[in-house]
C-alpha cells in the first residue's frame, strides 16, 4: 500500500498547535509525524502510512490525543497500529467507517484473530463518542452487539510451545551454565551479564529494566545481620505514570556494574544516583529525567544477543534457543506454579495487580522431565551438548599432566579412587566435584575412567530425590546427567575407534 501524503483540506479540521501528553511531553498535532518519549519509550506515529480523507484523518488524530492525555504512551501506540492494520485491510481512501467494514473486516480475521478487532473496538466508541468525524452510529450500536472472541490467554505456556512458552528445566539450567562460563572468561561484558541474571531471577519487562536507576538499587539487612541488594522496580501495564509505583526485589552480584556505570557516566549527569541502570549513550530526545536510559526495544535486543551468542542447543528441538525477553518471565512464572505457589504469591512475584492471569501457569503441563533413566540420558545428551571439556586419553595428555593435584576422583560415585578426569584450571575451584565438573570447560575426562559407574549413581540419585522431595529438587543435576551421558557416548566412540 503506497504512502499518502496528508494535506489540510479546510480549516474546520485544524487540529491544536500543541498538546501535552499523560507525562507531559510536548506533541505538535498537525505534523505528520509524531515523535513522542515517555520514561524510556520512544514511538513514533507516521499519519502519511493511512491513506483517510481530511475529516476522518482529524478524527483520527483528536482521538490519539485523548489517549496521549489520559493513558500511556504504548497502549495509545498499540491503538494507532491496531487501527493502522484495519486501515490496510479496507486499502482504499477512508471517508467514513462503516458496519460493512467491521462485518468484513471480522470475517477476514477469522476464528483465532479476531481479538484484533476487539482491541480497536473501545478506540472507534470513544471516536464516536467525542462527536468527532469518521464513525457511522450503526458502528458502534453493531460493536455492542457482536460477540468478539479475546485473544487467547496462555496457549503458549499451557502447550510449552518450544518457541514463546517457558524454557524447560534443562534449557533453563544451561543457560545458567553457559552465561557463567562465557562471563568468566571474559566473552560478556559485565553489564549484560547483570542485565541477563536479572531476566532469569526476577523476570521483570525490558520496560522496567529500562527505566531502573542506580537510587533503585539498596543494600538491606536481613535478620541474621548479612547484607543484601534490593531492587526497586518500576512497576509497568497498570497505566501509571512512570516510576509512581514500585515492586521490590532481592538480588545479588550488581555493585561491579554500578561502579562501571558511574565511571561512565560521572561527568555527564549532575547527580550520579539517577543515572540509568543500564545506560546507552546513543540515545536521543528520551523525556525528562531519562537522559541516557537505554529504550526498551535496546534492552529487548540485548538480551536476545546475549543468549543467543551463547549457542544453546534445546534438548527439544535439536536447534539453537529461540529467546526473547517474554520467555524468561514466563518460566518464572511456571517455576513458581511447580514449586506448588499460591496464586496470590505468583501474582506478586510477576507484578500482576490480581490473579486472573495467574491460572495458565498452574494448569501448565509440568516443564520438567519426570524420569530420566540411561537411555533417555543417552538420547538427550548429543541435542543439549552439555558436556564443555575436552576428552582425553589419560592423565598423562591433561594440561597439568604433571600434577597429580589435577586429577578428580569420585568414590562416592564410583566406588573406589580411581580418577575420572583433570582439571585444566590453574587456581583455586570452590566448585563440588566431580559433579560441578562435567559441565565445566576446564574439565578433562580421561577415556578409559569409570564414568558410566558416575552416570548410574546420578540417575539413582534422582529417582530417589522424586520419591522424597518434589520435581525441582530431583531435577538440579539433569544438566550434569546429561554432560555425563554425553562423555559416555564420546568414550565408546573413541575406544571403538582405537580397537577398530
Amino acid at each position: 500500500m503506497p504512502k499518502f501524503l496528508i494535506k489540510n483540506e479546510s480549516s474546520i479540521y485544524d487540529l491544536p498547535a500543541q498538546i501535552a501528553t499523560k507525562v507531559g511531553y510536548l506533541v505538535e498535532p498537525s505534523l505528520n509525524t509524531w515523535h513522542i518519549a515517555e520514561g524510556s519509550t520512544k514511538v513514533i506515529l507516521k499519519f502519511e502510512n493511512f491513506n483517510l480523507s481530511a475529516s476522518v484523518l482529524y478524527g483520527f488524530k483528536s482521538t490519539l490525543i485523548w489517549y496521549l492525555e489520559n493513558e500511556s504512551l504504548v497502549h495509545t501506540r498499540n491503538l494507532y497500529q491496531r487501527f493502522l492494520s484495519f486501515a490496510r485491510y479496507l486499502d482504499r481512501l477512508i471517508d467514513g467507517v462503516s458496519s460493512e467494514d467491521i462485518l468484513n473486516y471480522r470475517a477476514s480475521l477469522g476464528e483465532r484473530n479476531q481479538w484484533k478487532l476487539g482491541s480497536i473496538s473501545g478506540f472507534l466508541k470513544r471516536w464516536h463518542a467525542m462527536m468527532l468525524p469518521g464513525i457511522d452510529e450503526n458502528v458502534v450500536n453493531l460493536l455492542s452487539e457482536l460477540r468478539i472472541k479475546g485473544n487467547v490467554k496462555g496457549e503458549a505456556i499451557l502447550t510449552m510451545d518450544p518457541e514463546r512458552g517457558p524454557f524447560t528445566e534443562l534449557e533453563i539450567q544451561a543457560i545458567h551454565h553457559s552465561l557463567s562460563d562465557r562471563y568468566k572468561s571474559g566473552g560478556i561484558t559485565c553489564s549484560d551479564y547483570c542485565l541477563a541474571w536479572l531476566f532469569i531471577s526476577i523476570g521483570m519487562r525490558p520496560t522496567q529494566y529500562a527505566d531502573m536507576k542506580i537510587i533503585d538499587i539498596l543494600a538491606s539487612n536481613e535478620q541474621d545481620g548479612s547484607e543484601i541488594l534490593i531492587a526497586r522496580v518500576p512497576e509497568a501495564k497498570k497505566r501509571v505514570l512512570r516510576r509512581e509505583l514500585f515492586l521490590e526485589r532481592k538480588i545479588s552480584g550488581l555493585m561491579g556494574h554500578i561502579f562501571s556505570v558511574k565511571e561512565l557516566l560521572g561527568e555527564k549527569i549532575e547527580d550520579i544516583n539517577e543515572a540509568p541502570l543500564f545506560p546507552d549513550l546513543s540515545t536521543k530526545k528520551n523525556s525528562k529525567g531519562f537522559k541516557y536510559h537505554a529504550s526498551p526495544q535496546k534492552i529487548g535486543r540485548t538480551i536476545k544477543r546475549v543468549i543467543n551468542s551463547l549457542r544453546i542447543i534445546s534438548e527439544r528441538t535439536g536447534k539453537e534457543l529461540f529467546v526473547n525477553a517474554t520467555r524468561f518471565r514466563r518460566t518464572l512464572g511456571t517455576r513458581a506454579a511447580e514449586e506448588g505457589l499460591p496464586p496470590l504469591l505468583i501474582a506478586e512475584i510477576l507484578g500482576h495487580k490480581d490473579t486472573q492471569n495467574v491460572g495458565v501457569y498452574i494448569e501448565a503441563t509440568p516443564a520438567i522431565i519426570k524420569r530420566i533413566d540411561n537411555a533417555v540420558a543417552m538420547k538427550l545428551a548429543p541435542m543439549a551438548q552439555a558436556f564443555k571439556g575436552i576428552l582425553i586419553s589419560s592423565g598423562s595428555d591433561a594440561v597439568r599432566g604433571d600434577d597429580k593435584s589435577s586429577r578428580i576422583c569420585s568414590p562416592q560415585q564410583v566406588g573406589d579412587f580411581r580418577p575420572v578426569g583433570s582439571c585444566g584450571l590453574f587456581g583455586f575451584c570452590g566448585s563440588f566435584a566431580p559433579i560441578a565438573c562435567y559441565t565445566c570447560q576446564n574439565f578433562q575426562p580421561w577415556v578409559d575412567a569409570p564414568h558410566e559407574k558416575v552416570l548410574e549413581y546420578l540417575i539413582s540419585e534422582r529417582e530417589r530425590l522424586l520419591g522424597s522431595s518434589d520435581a525441582r529438587i530431583a531435577a538440579i543435576n539433569d544438566q550434569t546427567i546429561l554432560a555425563v551421558a554425553q562423555v559416555v557416548t564420546m568414550c565408546k566412540k573413541q575406544l571403538a575407534h582405537e580397537n577398530g
